[in-house]
């Protein structure tokens, strides 16, 4: 809907009919500003609940098949994780149709927030189907990476000292690294305040936000072991950690770790010796 009010707005009513053609009625059921501009547009029948959502599918589609055919076009849907049924329905009906256009689709989502029985998990498997279909993983930046990317959000040039204290702190994250070049940006410090080491760069409440949002998610017991965990350091032994939480039965604590490991709270490292160790992400 965000697209298409954004590509109906500026247009007059002659253009948007010639874009919309046939299908304006439909697509004005979702979108009333083309009802606005186009005046005269007839009521789409009254059809059972099915035939009409594959009616307005075909008409999304035909509508956006139609533009391509003269200015190839790039959609970009963001936060995938948040799309309602409907939505990610029609996002499957439009992959179907890509292979004979000039449309990229691009889908963005954080793995974090998806389980097998997340609405968009089995979208992304029947998408995946498709022959024209890619899948990307975002992983955090390194060093380098992370200075151009502070030189950017910035808009000006930092010292390696700063990347380097940023760096440490944040390990790469795009979301914290914006967090942290902002707070420092507006506290006047980013010339040289971020030169102190990583210990002088507080975490941003913006950060503390996101990660408390995730934590809110799981279970009492899962929170008890990673506050324990954050505790005992970077990384840590499920032996160890049994010692220190005497309340948790063994099973129950591995329970919780698999809980933590699904969340990508925490990654299972190889063991330099007999036992599992766990770091925090």
């Amino acid at each position: 809907m965000q697209a298409i009010r954004s590509y109906v707005e500026p247009r007059n009513s002659d253009q948007l009919q010639v874009d919309l053609g046939p299908n304006a009625a439909d697509i004005a059921e979702i979108v009333p500003e083309i009802r606005r501009k186009l005046t005269d547009l007839e009521t789409p029948p009254d059809l059972p609940p099915e035939q009409a959502r594959f009616r307005l599918f075909e008409s999304i589609t035909s509508f956006l098949k139609t533009l391509a055919r003269s200015k190839p076009i790039m959609l970009v849907l963001d936060d995938l994780h948040w799309a309602d049924e409907p939505s990610l329905l029609l996002l499957q009906f439009l992959a179907q149709q890509l292979a004979d256009s000039h449309i990229l689709v691009v889908g963005c989502y954080r793995d974090v927030e998806l389980s097998r029985q997340h609405p968009l998990s089995e979208t992304l498997a029947r998408i995946s189907r498709e022959a024209d279909y890619q899948r990307h993983a975002l992983r955090r930046m390194d060093q380098d990476d992370t200075a151009l990317f502070i030189d950017a959000a910035a808009g000006t040039s930092v010292s390696r000292a700063v990347v380097e204290a940023i760096y440490s702190r944040t390990e790469g994250n795009p979301f914290f690294t914006t967090a942290v070049v902002q707070l420092l940006s507006d506290r006047g410090a980013l010339a040289d305040g971020a030169a102190r080491g990583p210990e002088g760069i507080r975490i941003p409440e913006g950060v503390r936000e996101a990660i408390g949002q995730r934590f809110n998610r799981l279970s009492d017991d899962c929170n008890l072991v990673m506050s324990t965990s954050a505790v005992i350091g970077r990384e840590f032994t499920v032996d160890l950690l049994g010692r220190l939480i005497e309340d948790l039965t063994e099973d129950r604590l591995l329970e919780v770790l698999e809980e933590s490991l699904s969340a990508h709270l925490i990654e299972e490292l190889p063991p330099p010796w007999a036992g599992t160790s766990s770091r925090p992400r």
